[in-house]
């Protein structure tokens, strides 16, 4: 009994005592919990900045401002409806998607670097909100990145002082949103409402498009816009009655889309020639497509032919040149020849192509560096395959010696590559562009009357 009464008596004790440390610990992780989330509203504050505080680091010249949106938002579109289309001047590019597409922060610091997002500078990055920034931001710190701050694009938006650049041209570009929008009969930021036609563009790919396209997407094989053994664009009749046949005039707003995309920007090429005052390019392809979750239809959809293009062609006849013409910017000192190819094509160590073996370059040609092989455009492709962001185009164009004022005309070997160096040259507003496209398969035939190169320039 006495046990009983001891052990009675020790449990109230100890029940107490329990109770004393539940009381104490519930007290303490409440106040560290208001503690953390001080500390969190404070790292928040800390690194949130306002306009005035942008402006005075702009000023500087240790200071990187980077833009984390879309390149459609950084072209031009509106993704918000309370936030202007475009970017801050002088921002690059570095959208907070790519941290869910590259896994491995190795492979994520490289690129990083190569985008010149160096930890010994003050880091700027921004979204519409802010919101969408902070992954990048919370990234950074954990990298060990310590100078970087978050600013809410809005805020630079809403006063029409603030400077903004858009492209002239933005709207070639597409994101999947933009044409999933269309296809569900909406009317997307710059449609026209004049119908479309979307085409997915491969060489001898029906059996890609059979396996899955985007919906509505008509089958479009690129042997309707070129032919061997030249692979020149078909002449004038020819691609107005392929345009007829899939039903296009000038009025129709076209949407181009492969995978790879060189296909289809030597499509939209050859439309924007014949007159189609609308065309576009899905950015990223058909990849971009699934990437954004949308799902592909095996239907095969038959297009509906119209009578009449509706204006004379070739409306552009000068986005399209040939050897003559090519000789003339040569010689003009205000023109620029670029060759779209590898540097081993460049210096003739390697034709490119398995169909013909001529090496070398044009005599005078500007290079312009495409990529790793004949099949690629890697260097102006990011790494989920969209288009490089236009600001770093511009600023390559720049270093190799080209500028809007200047006459411009691309070549490759046959026109795919030098299609999509035309394409981004016009989103940039360039007036006196084209596509040389007989390109080093042509000229390489006549090496008596047209000059070549070999070897690594002396200069």
């Amino acid at each position: 009994m006495i046990f009983k009464k001891f052990k009675n008596k020790t449990g109230v004790t100890i029940a107490m005592v329990l109770i004393t440390a539940m009381i104490a610990t519930g007290c303490t992780n409440t106040k560290q919990e208001s503690s953390n989330a001080d500390q969190n509203q404070e790292v928040t504050q800390s690194v949130n900045i306002n306009t005035d505080s942008l402006k005075e680091k702009l000023s500087k010249e240790n200071v990187l401002v980077v833009d984390t949106r879309s390149d459609e938002a950084f072209n031009g579109f509106k993704l918000s409806e309370d936030v202007k289309g475009g970017h801050i001047p002088g921002a690059i590019q570095f959208p907070t998607s790519w941290l869910d597409k590259v896994k491995d922060d190795k492979e994520l610091q490289n690129l990083l670097n190569e985008k010149g997002i160096n930890k010994d500078l003050e880091i700027v990055v921004y979204s519409d909100h802010g919101e969408e920034s902070m992954k990048l931001l919370n990234y950074l710190k954990k990298l060990g990145y310590e100078k970087v701050y978050n600013y809410s694009f809005s805020e630079w938006s809403k006063d029409d002082k603030n400077e903004i650049v858009k492209y002239p041209n933005f709207q070639v570009l597409v994101s999947p949103q933009w044409v999933k929008d269309l296809i569900d009969g909406k009317k997307p930021e710059t449609y026209l409402g004049n119908g479309y036609v979307l085409l997915e563009c491969n060489y001898d790919g029906i059996n890609i498009y059979k396996k899955g396209h985007i919906p509505t997407a008509l089958q479009f094989d690129t042997n309707e816009i070129e032919a061997p053994p030249e692979w020149n664009v078909k002449s004038d009749a020819e691609l107005e009655k392929v345009a007829k046949k899939f039903g296009i005039t000038k009025d129709t707003t076209v949407i181009v889309y492969g995978n790879p995309s060189m296909g289809a920007e030597r499509v939209a090429l050859a439309m924007m020639y014949l007159g189609v005052e609308d065309v576009r390019v899905l950015n990223g392809g058909k990849q971009a497509w699934l990437d954004a979750g949308f799902e592909l239809e095996t239907k095969l959809n038959e297009p509906s032919p119209v009578n009449d293009f509706g204006t004379k062609t070739p409306k552009n006849p000068n986005y399209i040149i040939n050897i003559p013409e090519a000789k003339e910017i040569l010689a003009n000192e205000n023109g620029a020849l670029v060759s779209v190819r590898t540097w081993d094509e460049y210096i003739g160590k390697t034709s490119g192509y398995s169909y013909f073996d001529r090496k070398g370059r044009i005599k005078g040609a500007i290079w312009c560096n495409s990529g790793n092989t004949s099949q690629d455009m890697a260097n102006f492709e990011d790494i989920d395959g969209t288009h490089k962001s236009i600001a770093e185009v511009e600023k390559y164009y720049k270093e190799i010696g080209l500028s809007k004022d200047k006459k411009v005309s691309f070549y490759c070997g046959t026109g795919w590559r030098a299609s999509l160096t035309f394409i981004d040259a016009y989103i940039l507003g360039w007036k006196d562009i084209s596509v040389f496209d007989d390109g080093w398969f042509q000229w390489s035939l006549d090496p008596e009357n047209n000059p070549i190169e070999i070897g690594v320039p002396k200069n």
